[in-house]
């Protein structure tokens, strides 16, 4: 009987040993890729600003209903999903490129 106890425990020890290395989690890494529009749209507003050349460079945006214009723009990056813009007193604005109506290297086309 002295050593069945000893038998007992050394199995439930073995056995709790094998339970723990079967369940212990595997880690790996996963990425996920997702492509924007808002990135694509970025990019292009960026691409087409290149393009126009003459003064005054303004972008006309329409947020929450409300036309806005940036006017003496400068130059326009596209930073993931997202356009920079700078405008000639040194303002960088960060914007939605989806709130952009237009770019144009003319005056101001808004409709009062």
């Amino acid at each position: 009987m002295k050593y069945g106890f000893l038998f007992v425990f050394a199995s439930v020890l073995s056995t709790g040993a094998f339970a723990q290395s079967q369940s212990a989690p595997t880690t790996s890494s996963v990425h996920v890729l997702v492509d924007s529009e808002a990135k694509e749209l970025a990019a292009g507003y960026a691409t087409a600003f290149t393009q126009l050349s003459r003064p005054p460079l303004t972008i006309t945006l329409q947020k929450e209903g409300v036309l806005r214009v940036l006017e003496d723009v400068k130059q326009v990056r596209a930073a993931d999903g997202v356009l920079v813009i700078e405008i000639g007193r040194g303002l960088i604005y960060v914007i939605n490129p989806r709130d952009v109506v237009y770019l144009t290297d003319g005056p101001q086309i808004i409709k009062k």
